[in-house]
Formats: structure tokens, C-alpha cells, sequence
């Protein structure tokens, strides 16, 4: 099955008695090839919209989440706020299911856990 000068299949037809095709049959089976290397083509391409659509929204949904973290940092000067929207909005967008956030201190020389998202407290 050729589209463009590009093999996109075959079609391949058997019968148990030997016997020639004839021309009206190879012209038809000929048809049949083409139409099928179009629709294998169509299939082809509706997928990689498809793939390219999920790929699209995903990346539309970063850049929300992005904006949402944004809005935090540019409305809120308490940094334990806008830490906690960075670590909440990285959770959801990485699908995880929880994550922290620890800063370094220099002094100490060690990281102190500044917040977490998703994390089960124990009593």
C-alpha cells in the first residue's frame, strides 16, 4: 500500500487454486490498497493530533499551575504561603502524592523541612 511514494502497509490475498488475477481484478485490488494506505494515514494522523492535543493540555495546565504559583509569590509576602502553594502546586501537576519542602541552613549546615503538601500527620 504506497501513499506519497511511502509504503504505509500491504494487502495481501490468497486462494488455494493457482490462477492468474486478471487485469480488471488487479486494477480493483489496486483501489482497494489505496483506499486502505489512506485510511491507515488518517488513523495515523487523528493519533498524533490526539498525542499532540494531551501534550498541549498538559502543558496548558503547567502554565496554569505556574501562573497560580506566580499569583502567590506576587500577593503574598508571608513565604511560608507561597512555599506551601510552590510544594502543593508541584504534587498536583507531578501527579505525586505528596512532597516538602526543605531549606538549607548554612549555619547549621543541614536542611529543615520549611513545609510539606500531602504528607499524614501521626498524633
Amino acid at each position: 500500500m504506497l501513499l506519497d511514494d511511502e509504503v504505509v502497509g500491504v494487502l495481501l490475498l490468497w486462494r488455494s487454486e493457482v490462477a492468474r488475477f486478471d487485469d480488471q481484478s488487479c486494477a480493483l485490488l489496486t483501489t482497494f490498497a489505496a483506499q486502505a494506505a489512506i485510511a491507515v494515514r488518517q488513523v495515523q494522523l487523528v493519533s498524533q493530533l490526539e498525542n499532540r492535543s494531551a501534550e498541549l493540555a498538559r502543558r496548558v495546565a503547567e502554565l496554569e499551575a505556574l501562573n497560580e504559583v506566580g499569583d502567590a509569590v506576587s500577593s503574598s509576602l508571608q513565604l511560608d504561603e507561597v512555599l506551601a502553594t510552590v510544594v502543593a502546586t508541584a504534587v498536583e501537576l507531578s501527579g505525586t502524592e505528596g512532597g516538602s519542602l526543605f531549606e538549607y541552613d548554612e549555619n547549621l549546615r543541614l536542611f529543615a523541612l520549611r513545609t510539606a503538601y500531602g504528607v499524614r500527620h501521626r498524633a
